[in-house]
This record gives C-alpha cells, structure tokens and sequence, in this order.
C-alpha cells in the first residue's frame, strides 16, 4: 500500500485523534426520512447517503456530516423505484401508497437533541376536499422519480477531501474500470489476509473525515476502529467474491466505485466490498466495507477517499 504510508494498526486511533479540532460550535447534521411503498436511494452532494429496498413505510435518521466538506450550499437527491416482487405479486410501478419526505436537521453534538430544520422534500400528494380522506401519490403509475433539494450548512471544519480530484468520466472508461476492479480485487485480498496494518491505510482517510467531521471522541474513534477489526478478527471471516457490479460515480465525477446490482435486497445498491463473519452471539452476518476511489489532482494512481 502506497497510501498512507505512516498508518498502521496501532497508530491509527492516534492519528485520527490528533486531527479532530476543538470548536466553539459542534453542528451534527441529519436526515430525518419517512418512506413508504418504494425503494429508495438518498444522495447528499452526489454521494450516497442512504439506501432501502425493503417494502412498506419505513423510518430513519441518517447522519451527514461526512459527506458536508464544509459551509455552505449542501444538495440532497433522492431517487424512487417501485417495490417490484412483494408477497408473490409484482408491483411494476410507484402506487397510490408511495410517499418520501426528507428533513434535512441540525442539533448541537453534546446536546443530543434537534435543534432546527434546514430544508424539508416531501413527495407529491394529492389534497382531497374532504379531510377524512386519505391524500394519494401524485407518483402512481409512475416507473421512477427523482427530484432535489438544497439547504444551508454551517460547519466549524473545513476538509480537503476529494474537492480537489479529477473527475473520472474524462478517463477512458473501459480502461478505468479495470483499474478499479483491480484495486477493489486488492483490497478484497487484504481484508481477506487480515493484514490490519494494510486495512488501516485503506481505512485512514475515510475514517478521519468522518471523525472530524462528527467531532469524535477517542472513545468513538477507537469504538470505530474495532468494529472493523473485531469483523476481520471473527469466526467464519470470509470476504464474497467480487460480482453483478455496475461502476458508478458520484460527486461529479471525482469519486468511483462498485455496486451491487444483485436482486438480493441486502446486496443491492451496497458496496460490493462484503464479508460473511460471526458476531459474539455465534450469527452469521454480512458485513459492507465501503470504497470510495478517487485520484487527486497531480496524481495518477486511484485512493480511497471513503
């Protein structure tokens, strides 16, 4: 590994601490999302920041302070597929039911409570004239649905990130992905080999953009790191093979990766970078390590950035 040269297994924790910064202000931003009778996929400025093939309504908060490099305009996208196969029927289109409302929120870190809303996306309903009827997607029939909104972030941290790297799609593309799929099948090797000290410089960057950004603790630094060692380290360890993939950018071209295109709900849409392991109670269960490539301005070899 030509990355992160420096980071090994046991400085890592160190390294990360030494790089996150004390502020007068500690903002955490949020994604708070209501989503029912769809797939989805939610973006904040072109990366992905959630993902939910599963069916009916769900709820969940997301946070998204790792993908804000700093203050300002800050752009959410989401994008709706029908559910398809659900309970031997196959629903081919949005539905009466189909509905995503997104908050973006906003609380101080330490005081673990929402603070404001800094912009709201909700589907469109219909509005019906007697109020105990229920409103119904604007959507249905519909085999797809995108639309975007923005909100204003004001952050205390500035990162470098990938704001600075080359977008991609100007590379040839044949040629790219190979030397994409070359390096996920390195990485692959390397999770399976346990090599931590490699796993950390791969890890490096992401981790300490994640952790700046959130105003980490070394306890959650060190917390962070081990949920990754302690899935290397565990009975069964076993990384899936590299398959049904799609290369996909994000950020405007300046980060690359590899999907699952797998009809299988778990794997689709996910990095295609997975383990099966046992957990301490003795289950099997999957394990996503996401990667993201990029390559800075100056540079010609691709690294991780998440």
């Amino acid at each position: 590994m030509t990355q992160n040269p420096d980071i090994t297994a046991n400085n890592i924790v160190d390294k990360i601490v030494n790089e996150v910064k004390t502020y007068s202000d500690y903002t955490r931003y949020y994604l708070d999302i209501e989503q029912s009778w769809c797939h989805a996929e939610i973006f904040v400025n072109d990366i992905p920041a959630y993902n939910n093939f599963e069916d009916e309504l769900i709820a969940s908060t997301e946070s998204i302070n790792h993908l804000i490099l700093k203050s300002g305009l800050q752009k959410v996208t989401y994008k709706l597929y029908p559910v398809g196969e659900h309970e031997g029927e196959i629903i081919p289109t949005l539905t009466n039911d189909t509905e995503m409302k997104i908050t973006a929120e906003w609380q101080d870190f330490y005081k673990h409570e929402k603070q404001g809303e800094a912009g709201v996306q909700s589907t469109p309903m219909s509005k019906p004239v007697n109020p105990m009827e229920e409103p119904i997607s604007l959507l249905s029939g519909k085999k797809y649905y995108e639309n975007s909104f923005t909100f204003n972030a004001v952050v205390p941290y500035e990162l470098k990130g990938w704001s600075e790297s080359q977008d991609l799609r100007k590379l040839d593309q044949k040629e790219l992905e190979k030397r994409v799929l070359a390096e996920f099948e390195k990485y692959r090797s390397i999770y399976q080999s346990k090599n931590l000290d490699a796993i950390a410089k791969i890890k490096f960057d992401g981790l300490r953009n994640q952790y700046v950004s959130e105003y980490a603790t070394r306890k959650d630094i060190q917390e962070g790191w081990e949920e990754t060692v302690n899935v290397v380290n565990s009975p069964e360890f076993e990384m899936q093979p590299i398959e049904d993939y799609k290369m996909v950018f994000y950020a405007e071209g300046r980060l690359v990766g590899l999907v699952s295109t797998s009809n299988d709900k778990n794997l689709k849409g996910n990095s295609v970078l997975v383990c099966h392991y046992k957990n301490k109670k003795g289950n099997l269960r999957g394990f996503y390590f996401g990667c993201f490539l990029h390559i800075p301005n100056g540079k010609t070899e691709l690294e991780t950035a998440i």
